[in-house]
């Protein structure tokens, strides 16, 4: 079963992006000549000590920041508030701050912080980094809470959506989420994680991916080429850079967004953890493989802007033809206010048909398992007649998807659980076959109810 899931996820992200490469088109970050944008509260208010790890989306011609907020971070809990902005440089805290809290119950009975939005059709999805109990640094689960309203009220969920590794795993001591992108077909998380304390981590963040298809139920990417702990559950999809280079201690807190051309990623790095953290960038053409740039890492650095500490945890957003990027930026270790730096936009090239297509092969399904529907890949080198079939465990034949001819390339075909008369068939395991003239291959998919 972790092996299907894991196929799942990697096919789910390779068929999304495969027909494009991603371009290295940022360069450079301008900071904000009246940073910072969001900062400290006044005195004996909620965000009177820190505010940071912002996350910033747009709505209806408004910027909405989240950030979390305590007036004393070494003594009180943090909460999650938000501001709003009509330009992006110009921000109003809301007065109902802070908008979500621990409940004193459950995985996020003491502390809630690290606020990630999704907005879907009004539904405001907030994922969050929690604990139960006090301690250094960030929790070691990540919980869901939804809402009609940015204000609330917030209905969360009582179990965590995602939680640390075993002992010895690279994410046994936290995780938290970073950036959650809606797909067609699914949702990934990109999420920070670690196995070291004291906090900050030494040489120990790295950055995780997790594929979901409702919001709810979460894998974590595990390559099936690592099979040992650390890596024996999971994988880090961003990993720290060699020694001594910009990311050699630290690779984690990002924002990834999605584009025409693949992913692109901002993201914190540290050369030691303790040097100053900076924002650097990556691509990646399946949202898997990171390709990091080697010409102008980092990109914004505290020596390059108002903060003496660190500059961490980017959120990003477009608009128009400029990257506004917000960080937290500190001047030690238990403060912070909100900064902004902006770039233009370089258009990414996008290249058709970068796969090229040598031989017949039928890839995988995703989801797998699934339920009510999977979608199968398959590759034909040539114009080629391609018939494939579903039968049960027990060698029936249940239908016959396709049998039609295909151009060259990459191609998907539903099944959406029902057989040849158009009834749905019952949960466990049937069997896809594609065949053509001169191939023949086979693939198992459980369909659960």
């Amino acid at each position: 079963m972790k092996n299907q899931v894991r196929d799942t996820i990697i096919i789910f992200i390779m068929f999304i992006f495969l027909n494009f490469v991603p371009i290295l088109g940022q360069t450079n970050l301008t900071p904000y000549t009246s940073n910072p944008v969001l900062g400290y509260g006044t005195a004996g208010s909620w965000d009177a000590g820190v505010l940071f790890l912002p996350e910033v989306v747009y709505k209806d011609s408004l910027f909405y920041l989240f950030y979390s907020g305590s007036p004393n971070m070494m003594t009180t809990a943090l909460t999650i508030g938000y501001a709003t902005s009509l330009d992006g440089y110009n921000w109003t805290k809301n007065t109902s701050n802070p908008v979500f809290k621990a409940d004193g119950t459950g995985f996020d009975a003491l502390q809630v912080d690290e606020g990630k939005i999704l907005i879907e059709n009004n539904l405001w999805t907030l994922y969050y980094n929690a604990r139960s109990v006090g301690g250094p640094g960030p929790g070691p689960s990540i919980g869901r809470a939804t809402s009609s309203s940015s204000d609330g009220p917030w209905d969360r969920m009582q179990d965590p959506v995602l939680k640390i590794g075993s002992p010895g795993e690279w994410d046994e001591s936290f995780v938290t989420p970073n950036a959650v992108l809606a797909t067609d077909s699914g949702y990934l998380m990109y999420y920070s994680g670690g196995n070291g304390y004291p906090f900050p981590p030494d040489k120990h963040g790295m950055i995780g991916l997790a594929f979901s298809p409702d919001g709810i139920t979460w894998t974590k990417y595990d390559d099936p080429q690592t099979t040992n702990p650390p890596y024996a559950e999971s994988d880090p999809v961003v990993s720290l850079g060699t020694a001594g280079t910009y990311d050699s201690g630290l690779a984690w807190e990002c924002d990834v967004l999605k584009t025409d051309t693949g992913f692109e990623m901002f993201y914190t790095g540290d050369p030691d953890s303790w040097s100053g953290e900076k924002i650097c960038y990556a691509t990646s053409e399946d949202g898997i493989h990171w390709v990091k740039d080697s010409v102008n890492n980092p990109l914004l650095g505290p020596t390059q802007d108002w903060v003496t500490v660190d500059i961490v945890s980017p959120s990003v957003v477009k608009i128009k033809n400029t990257y506004f990027v917000y960080y937290d930026g500190n001047t030690s270790m238990t403060d912070g206010q909100i900064g902004l730096a902006t770039s233009p936009i370089v258009t990414a090239v996008r290249h058709e048909n970068k796969v090229t297509i040598k031989r017949y092969k039928l890839i995988g399904s995703y989801p797998n398992p699934f339920n009510p529907s999977t979608n199968i890949i398959f590759e034909v080198p040539n114009q080629s007649l391609v018939k494939i079939e579903i039968y049960n465990i027990l060698g029936k034949l249940v239908t016959t998807l396709v049998n039609r001819s295909y151009s060259k390339g990459r191609h998907q075909v539903t099944w959406n659980g029902k057989d040849n008369n158009g009834r749905k068939v019952s949960s466990g395991t049937y069997v896809a076959v594609m065949r053509t003239k001169n191939y023949q291959d086979s693939m198992k998919m459980n369909l659960l109810k």
